[in-house]
């Protein structure tokens, strides 16, 4: 049983990285984490001096393929699992 955090809602719940199509500043991409059913997105972002984003890429195809690699690799799902997790997030209600 894992604890819960602000950032963590529930410790089972699925979540995945999402990219949006717009980019976050002029240097790129940065994803978003998301959780199932949860209506909000945490961009990987701070504005603290020892933070920065995390920039995946300088074109949305290559931020959008790291983001794909990083779910599989970091959370072990495929594309399909991802984007039921990111469409149940974007149509939970608030």
């Amino acid at each position: 049983m894992g604890l819960k955090t602000v950032a963590d809602p529930e410790p089972l719940r699925r979540r995945c990285f999402y990219m949006p199509a717009e980019p976050y500043d002029e240097n790129g991409w940065v994803p978003s984490l998301v959780f199932e059913n949860i209506p909000r997105r945490i961009p990987l972002a701070s504005s603290s001096e020892f933070a920065g984003p995390w920039y995946w890429g300088t074109s949305y195809e290559e931020a959008s393929r790291a983001c794909e690699r990083e779910n599989e690799q970091t959370f072990g799902l495929a594309a399909t699992e991802a984007l039921a997790i990111i469409e149940s997030s974007l149509t939970a209600r608030r």
